[in-house]
């Protein structure tokens, strides 16, 4: 009897210990399902124009060679855009053209595992592949993408970034080899629900 009471306490035992697990195991699964996904690059976002003439880097003061062989510049909306190279062509096509995302007012962006697309409002769509593809070199983690590539007259990069205030940060550096480096940047803010995209 003894021996059939101390067998009974032990199967109690097992028993509480599996109802704690489970139950613990649901407690688990609930905050999880219950915590909020982290925001992201990929939405539908807006051109600040406010905010991306405020965070223009400063113009850089003129030397006394300054104006000699170099191509002046032109602004939209109080942005500073190069003047030359700016067809609105895919750099795909193997020219060395400006970057789409210098240009729009308005852009879709969605990823998955190996490529990013971006869709430019009024200027196309463009696909990254992450790695290292056709001499250029695109890294992603969800809020951070870099993308870059150089060719036999200047080297170009692009760096998205979500900030702590949910608004995309775009850094442009436009690096020609015979003249100074242009660095454009642009704010983006998330698009909510049902706002038309600007045109």
């Amino acid at each position: 009897m003894f021996t059939r009471g101390k067998i009974s306490i032990n199967r109690v035992k097992v028993l509480a210990l599996i109802c704690l697990a489970m139950a613990y195991c649901g407690i688990t699964a609930d905050k999880a399902q219950a915590k909020p996904a982290k925001p992201g690059l990929p939405g539908v976002w807006v051109l600040d124009v406010e905010a991306s003439k405020a965070i223009q880097p400063p113009p850089k003061k003129p030397g006394f060679f300054s104006g000699i062989g170099k191509s002046t510049s032109v602004s939209i909306g109080g942005i500073p855009l190069p003047k030359s190279n700016t067809a609105k062509v895919p750099e795909t096509s193997g020219r060395s053209n400006d970057p789409e995302v210098i240009f729009c007012t308005g852009m879709t962006f969605s990823a998955d595992d190996k490529t990013v697309r971006i869709d430019y409002d009024g200027l196309g769509a463009k696909t990254f592949t992450i790695g290292k593809y056709r001499g250029r070199k695109t890294a992603y983690n969800g809020k951070i993408m870099n993308t870059s590539y150089e060719s036999n007259s200047r080297k170009v990069s692009q760096k998205y970034v979500l900030d702590d205030s949910n608004r995309m940060i775009v850094t442009i550096i436009l690096n020609p080899k015979s003249s100074p480096k242009n660095v454009i940047k642009k704010v983006f803010n998330r698009s909510t629900a049902g706002e038309a995209m600007p045109r």
